[in-house]
């Protein structure tokens, strides 16, 4: 449940206390790498784990595609889905619900 608000709090934070010189570029580089490590590890080990109990993909090609996908989704899908994440994070907390409101721009006809 806190995940999304220290995710959050670690994009900001690490930025901004590398551009007020409060961070040494050495240590922001070793927290930048250590922290995309970590998360390509879990999306490979996330991987590695299902495949090892559920054995879903037959073909070694499409294994070695969701591979490849496990790492790029760690720079910049993780990103958005954390805002997401840290946005439904604070709906909740403020008491905001709902989905909102759609409008319909026109109507469609069926396919004949």
């Amino acid at each position: 449940m806190i995940g999304p608000s220290l995710e959050a709090l670690g994009y900001i934070l690490a930025p901004t206390l590398f551009i007020a010189g409060l961070l040494s570029p050495e240590f922001f580089l070793a927290y930048t790498g250590l922290f995309f490590a970590f998360g390509v590890f879990l999306s490979v080990g996330s991987l590695v784990l299902e495949e090892m109990d559920i054995k879903r993909v037959n073909n070694a090609r499409h294994l070695v595609v969701l591979f490849l996908i496990a790492i790029v989704e760690n720079f910049g899908y993780r990103q958005i889905n954390t805002y997401w994440r840290f946005r439904g994070w604070l709906q909740f907390f403020t008491g905001e619900r709902g989905w909102g409101t759609v409008n319909r721009l026109k109507f469609l006809k069926p396919a004949d």
